[in-house]
């Protein structure tokens, strides 16, 4: 009797197989991440203003219809490699502040899906048009996922003034495969600003969750799978 591919079921990983595997990852970006830092703080201290990871982002212009109270879109992207595997790096937090070479610095509440580097895939935040796609030119249309935790684990909440995850030296890091759907959903309030929404990350060729943030600019409710690393 011939055996289906399919059908076939994989042994399960051996013990920390996923630590392991992290280890690798951060091992050969290491350096890279720590430039990364450098580099943004340097640019922090040149802007000397209130900012925040949503300016990252870029959001790609015309996103959304101009005059609209919600926007919703769900698109199938590239991810980055870190490591030899793909990895996308969550962000999520209220408004915060922090204090780096003799300045204070404010950060605004925003959520998003990011590589290594901290460029942004997806996300909003609580800045005028901040929310979108960044390059929604190198994704494809995908069927809506759900915006509900789906079996994911609450991770944390975070209100503001805490630095939740996605500051300069923390933030969550999920294997994914080489394609990951992303979804966001923005309640749209003035001047274009997002008051509230969704971010929902799935991957694999039968779609599963790996992160899902409920947000709005005070709170922040953070849902991660197994797949999902906090440094």
């Amino acid at each position: 009797m011939s055996v289906e591919l399919e059908d076939l079921v994989a042994p399960p990983p051996r013990e920390r197989f996923r630590e392991e595997l992290w280890e690798r990852a951060q091992l050969q970006d290491r350096r890279v991440a720590r430039r990364w830092r450098l580099v943004a703080i340097a640019a922090m201290v040149i802007a000397g203003g209130a900012l925040g990871t949503a300016g990252v982002l870029a959001f790609s212009s015309g996103d959304n219809a101009a005059g609209a109270t919600t926007y919703d879109r769900t698109l199938s992207c590239p991810m980055a490699v870190q490591g030899g595997v793909p990895v996308a790096r969550l962000s999520a937090h209220a408004r915060y502040s922090f204090f780096n070479n003799g300045q204070n610095f404010s950060m605004v509440a925003f959520t998003g899906v990011l590589d290594k580097n901290g460029q942004g895939y997806a996300g909003l935040g609580a800045v005028r048009a901040s929310y979108g796609f960044a390059m929604p030119s190198l994704c494809t249309a995908a069927k809506a996922v759900p915006l509900r935790p789906s079996g994911l684990k609450l991770y944390d909440v975070y209100t503001n003034g805490q630095a939740g995850l996605g500051g300069m030296d923390n933030g969550a890091q999920c294997f994914v495969g080489a394609r990951a759907t992303m979804r966001v959903h923005a309640n749209i309030g003035r001047n274009d600003t997002p008051v509230s929404g969704q971010l929902a990350l799935w991957t694999g060729k039968k779609l599963h969750p790996v992160a899902f943030v409920q947000w709005t600019p005070k709170r922040v409710a953070v849902y991660l799978s197994d797949d999902c690393h906090v440094q």
